[in-house]
């Protein structure tokens, strides 16, 4: 449900779609998969509490910050192929934080 919201902001963070761009519009649909994907993460299943689900702050507050450290870089530089790869890097180092390390380091009791 969060792709095709995150998809319209980074989007529009990114100066809109450009017309002959389609590998631009691929890289930035790819950033808001797995920015979704990142943010799913931080929704309580049935059953969860939220604190059970967020870990600690600092771990957590980096990875979800990533998107929106995506859309500035899209925003930096729109519609710049080079930007939006570096968009979906940074997103991409944020999912790995949160679906990895952090998640072992900073378990809840």
């Amino acid at each position: 449900m969060l792709v095709p919201v995150l998809l319209v902001l980074l989007v529009a963070a990114g100066g809109g779609l450009p017309v002959p761009g389609a590998a631009w519009a691929v890289v930035v649909a790819l950033t808001a998969v797995a920015g979704a994907v990142l943010l799913a993460g931080y929704v309580p299943a049935r059953g969860q509490r939220a604190a059970d689900v967020l870990g600690c702050g600092p771990c957590d507050a980096a990875s979800g910050l990533s998107v929106v450290g995506a859309a500035g870089l899209l925003a930096a530089a729109p519609q710049q192929v080079t930007m939006a790869l570096a968009a979906l890097a940074v997103v991409g180092v944020g999912l790995l934080r949160r679906r990895g390390a952090a998640e072992r380091a900073c378990r809840r009791p």
